[in-house]
């Protein structure tokens, strides 16, 4: 039996044998450190998320997810929403009725604006407290 891998870092191509990779790794050692750190924060990342969809409510988990994906422009705070909705949701651990819930209520109390794919987070501090521990 062949021994492959599958990398996707940085524009290797899947299916490669796995003595290959090892050759590649022991030539280019800036790289193998790169790679390495990828794999090790990937890891720390998957370690938090699932840590917290164990210890916060879907209220804080949505908070803190909009809270890493906002952008500062100057005075407003923005975050891009690139994928559906239902994609993002899933990522939280919640139904993507319950998702789109916590944003409408959001909307109505002020923590932020904005329809569709851009939304402006207006009291980000307030936004930070929910992710806390009451």
């Amino acid at each position: 039996m062949r021994s492959t891998c599958c990398l996707v870092w940085p524009a290797w191509g899947c299916g490669r044998p796995v003595a290959q990779l090892r050759g590649w790794l022991a030539e280019q050692p800036a790289a193998t450190q790169g790679l390495l750190r990828s794999l090790a924060r990937q890891q720390t990342e998957w370690a938090e998320t699932t840590l917290s969809r164990l210890a916060m409510d879907a209220h804080a988990r949505c908070a803190q997810w909009l809270l890493h994906q906002a952008e500062t422009d100057g005075a407003a705070c923005l975050v891009q929403l690139t994928q559906r909705k239902r994609q993002i949701a899933e990522q939280l651990g919640m139904a993507p009725e319950t998702f789109s819930r916590i944003l409408r209520d959001w909307r109505e109390q002020g923590l932020i604006h904005g329809r569709g794919r851009t939304l402006n987070l207006v009291d980000p501090v307030r936004l930070r407290s929910l992710t806390q521990p009451a």
